[in-house]
């Protein structure tokens, strides 16, 4: 299929939507909620208090919702385009990750007010993260673009498939929707696992939490995690509703 310039500059308004939700969403993480966190924890006032705990919980939604935009786009693109056209944004959520951890860790030193003597393995950190945060963008990919093969080969082989979009809550028709669930079931899966290594890790070294409020606690992070997995269902809802209103120019094939 030959594009036209009509093509080239529809297919490009997905990348610039999720550049800018990027932009503002990663600047609020890494310039307002990470040296608040800081400040707060490094004050005796507020150390032991609710407060970073709140603040924390904020700045994991923050990028959360960031990382669910990345999904919401990846899926329109395979949707909507070819999937060489659809490189673009893997390589802006790279970037973007990568920067939020350069700028983070750069912030983090500045609101301490001086540069670590092994500054080296702050960097050595960021490139770990940020791998460690592509890997489930890599599943991502690949479950999203099973999903929307298995679209394409049933729309063309098949007179009366449902080639529309839902604007219900949860359609296992519509590929975006399934899209939306296996990333949020992924999120969950990632999420849970983290803070599974990292309690385990803990109990090894420190032994089991005690008493009733800390158990409940390791309970409650737990909850928490699952819910992240919906709020990455509800902000890739949104997303995708949100694009499908403003690029509706290409079609499926």
């Amino acid at each position: 299929m030959k594009l036209t310039d009509k093509d080239r500059y529809t297919s490009s308004k997905p990348y610039t939507y999720s550049a800018l939700c990027f932009a503002i969403l990663y600047a609020l993480y890494c310039f307002v909620i990470s040296p608040l966190y800081i400040f707060l924890v490094n004050d005796i006032a507020f150390s032991e208090a609710v407060l970073p705990w709140i603040v924390e919980l904020v700045g994991n939604v923050c990028e959360l919702a960031a990382i669910s935009v990345a999904y919401a786009v990846i899926a329109f693109c395979f949707y909507k385009f070819e999937t060489i056209r659809s490189a673009p944004h893997i390589l802006i959520f790279i970037s973007a990750t990568l920067l939020k951890y350069l700028i983070n860790t750069a912030v983090t030193w500045i609101t301490y007010g001086c540069i670590p003597i092994n500054w080296a393995w702050d960097i050595v950190d960021v490139m770990f993260y940020t791998v460690l945060e592509l890997i489930p963008f890599v599943i991502v990919l690949i479950a999203v673009k099973g999903i929307m093969n298995k679209h394409r080969r049933s729309v063309i082989n098949s007179d009366d498939a449902n080639d529309s979009t839902s604007r219900r809550i949860y359609d296992k028709r519509d590929p975006l929707l399934r899209s939306c669930m296996v990333c949020a079931i992924i999120t969950f899966i990632v999420k849970v696992a983290g803070l599974l290594i990292n309690d385990v890790w803990g109990i090894l070294f420190y032994g089991f939490p005690e008493g009733f409020v800390n158990m409940l606690l390791m309970l409650l992070s737990y909850a928490i995690n699952a819910i992240f997995g919906v709020v990455c269902y509800f902000v890739m809802y949104a997303a995708l509703l949100n694009m499908s209103d403003k690029f509706q120019e290409n079609d499926l094939i």
